[in-house]
Protein backbone atom coordinates (compact mmCIF):
# COMPACT_ATOMS: atom_id res chain seq x y z
CA UNK A 1 0.00 0.00 0.00
CA UNK A 2 1.41 3.64 -0.50
CA UNK A 3 0.29 6.52 1.08
CA UNK A 4 -0.06 9.71 -0.98
CA UNK A 5 -0.51 13.49 0.57
CA UNK A 6 -3.47 14.69 -1.54
CA UNK A 7 -3.46 18.69 -2.19
CA UNK A 8 -6.15 19.14 0.76
CA UNK A 9 -3.98 17.51 3.01
CA UNK A 10 -6.00 14.81 3.18
CA UNK A 11 -4.09 11.54 2.64
CA UNK A 12 -5.08 8.84 -0.05
CA UNK A 13 -4.51 5.08 0.45
CA UNK A 14 -3.97 3.77 -2.91
CA UNK A 15 -4.09 -0.38 -2.30
CA UNK A 16 -1.99 -3.28 -3.71
CA UNK A 17 -3.28 -4.91 -6.32
CA UNK A 18 -1.89 -8.57 -7.04
CA UNK A 19 -3.35 -10.41 -10.37
CA UNK A 20 -3.03 -14.26 -10.98
CA UNK A 21 -3.38 -15.98 -14.00
CA UNK A 22 -4.03 -19.40 -14.89
CA UNK A 23 -5.00 -20.79 -18.26
CA UNK A 24 -6.94 -24.12 -17.81
CA UNK A 25 -5.20 -27.40 -20.02
CA UNK A 26 -7.93 -29.89 -19.16
CA UNK A 27 -11.48 -29.78 -17.44
CA UNK A 28 -11.58 -29.43 -13.40
CA UNK A 29 -13.74 -31.07 -11.45
CA UNK A 30 -15.99 -28.96 -9.39
CA UNK A 31 -18.45 -31.24 -8.36
CA UNK A 32 -16.97 -31.15 -4.80
CA UNK A 33 -15.22 -27.96 -5.27
CA UNK A 34 -11.62 -27.57 -6.34
CA UNK A 35 -7.60 -26.57 -5.20
CA UNK A 36 -5.80 -25.25 -7.59
CA UNK A 37 -2.48 -24.43 -6.23
CA UNK A 38 -0.51 -21.44 -6.34
CA UNK A 39 2.30 -22.62 -8.53
CA UNK A 40 -0.84 -22.72 -11.48
CA UNK A 41 -0.49 -19.38 -11.80
CA UNK A 42 1.46 -16.51 -13.27
CA UNK A 43 1.71 -12.96 -12.35
CA UNK A 44 1.43 -9.84 -13.97
CA UNK A 45 4.89 -10.10 -15.84
CA UNK A 46 4.35 -13.77 -17.08
CA UNK A 47 6.56 -15.11 -14.37
CA UNK A 48 5.58 -18.72 -12.85
CA UNK A 49 4.31 -17.74 -8.72
CA UNK A 50 4.98 -20.34 -5.72
CA UNK A 51 2.50 -18.49 -3.64
CA UNK A 52 0.31 -15.51 -3.62
CA UNK A 53 1.02 -12.35 -1.41
CA UNK A 54 -2.04 -11.39 0.26
CA UNK A 55 -2.07 -7.52 1.06
CA UNK A 56 -5.32 -7.37 4.34
CA UNK A 57 -6.54 -5.27 4.77
CA UNK A 58 -5.07 -2.65 2.28
CA UNK A 59 -4.98 -4.99 -0.61
CA UNK A 60 -6.40 -7.35 -3.00
CA UNK A 61 -5.74 -10.08 -5.18
CA UNK A 62 -7.68 -10.84 -8.60
CA UNK A 63 -7.73 -14.47 -9.82
CA UNK A 64 -7.94 -14.96 -13.56
CA UNK A 65 -8.95 -18.64 -15.18
CA UNK A 66 -8.76 -18.41 -18.78
CA UNK A 67 -8.52 -14.68 -18.59
CA UNK A 68 -12.07 -14.23 -17.03
CA UNK A 69 -11.86 -12.72 -13.62
CA UNK A 70 -13.15 -14.84 -11.09
CA UNK A 71 -16.11 -13.36 -8.41
CA UNK A 72 -14.66 -12.69 -5.13
CA UNK A 73 -17.16 -14.84 -3.22
CA UNK A 74 -16.39 -17.58 -5.38
CA UNK A 75 -13.52 -18.82 -4.04
CA UNK A 76 -11.29 -18.47 -1.14
CA UNK A 77 -7.61 -18.37 -1.21
CA UNK A 78 -4.22 -18.84 1.10
CA UNK A 79 -0.70 -17.99 -0.02
CA UNK A 80 -0.46 -21.20 -1.40
CA UNK A 81 -3.45 -22.14 -2.83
Amino acid sequence: MFYSPSPSHCPTWIPTINRYFYIVTEDIDLTNGATLPANLFTDDNGDPVTEFKLFNPNGYVNLYINAVMQEGGAYKENIYS
